[in-house]
């Protein structure tokens, strides 16, 4: 198996989904930033046309909208081209699930 035919899942504890309108700037850039080193420190290889799925575990019983999940989708793709992973970025309607703690999970296969 060639490295492009892997899939690499690459998990943010520590993100923050972009609820309060405020804020929204700095915890889609603190997304890009942790995905960008994130990705840089496993070593995924150039990819090219990129196939992404994005789920969000949430803590807590806040109201989420799907524009502040897709806005999170939109800045991990651009994370994935800054750190020379995709150059085209399909992605997949993000999930966001309950759970013990918030965390963000994208996984990354070739297109």
């Amino acid at each position: 198996m060639s490295a492009t035919d892997r899939a690499y899942l690459l998990v943010l504890p520590k993100a923050r989904l972009p609820v309060d309108p405020g804020d929204r700037d700095s915890a889609l850039a603190e997304i890009r930033e942790a995905l960008v080193d994130v990705a840089r420190s496993v070593a995924i290889p150039p990819l090219g046309r990129c196939a992404v799925r994005l789920c969000w575990t949430v803590a807590d019983d806040l109201h989420r909208t799907s524009e502040q999940v897709e806005a999170s989708a939109r800045a991990c793709a651009d994370a994935l081209a800054a750190a020379g992973v995709a150059t085209t970025v399909v992605d997949h309607p993000p999930r966001l699930n309950r759970g013990a703690a918030t965390a963000l999970l994208v996984d990354v296969r070739a297109a």
